[in-house]
C-alpha cells in the first residue's frame, strides 16, 4: 500500500505528523505539538466484497455508519438498536 504523500513528505522532511479522525485529539499533547496534522475525515468510505464474507473501512468513517452499511448489506444478524445522543433508542 502506498504511503498517503503527507505521510511522505513528512517522513522526507523529518517532520512529525499526528491523524485526526473527526476532531478528536488530545488537547494536551496538541497544544504543544509542533508537525503536520493529517485529518482523516474526507476517508469515510466502506466497501463491502460481494460475497458479503470482507469489508474494508476507512479510516474516517463512524461506527454508526458501519453499522447501517453491513445491515443494508445484509451481513449483519440480530436487532440493531440506533442511538442518538440523549441515548435513547431511535429505531
Amino acid at each position: 500500500m502506498t504511503k498517503p504523500r503527507q505521510v511522505r513528505y513528512a517522513n522526507e522532511h523529518n517532520i512529525e505528523f499526528y491523524a485526526v479522525n473527526r476532531g478528536h485529539a488530545l488537547t494536551t499533547s496538541v497544544g504543544q505539538f509542533n508537525g503536520i496534522e493529517i485529518d482523516l475525515r474526507g476517508l469515510s468510505g466502506i466497501y463491502i466484497s460481494p460475497d458479503k464474507l470482507t469489508a474494508r473501512f476507512e479510516a474516517g468513517v463512524y461506527g454508526q455508519e458501519v453499522l447501517e452499511a453491513m445491515a443494508n448489506a445484509g451481513s449483519v444478524t440480530g436487532e440493531l438498536h440506533f442511538y442518538n445522543t440523549n441515548n435513547n433508542v431511535a429505531n
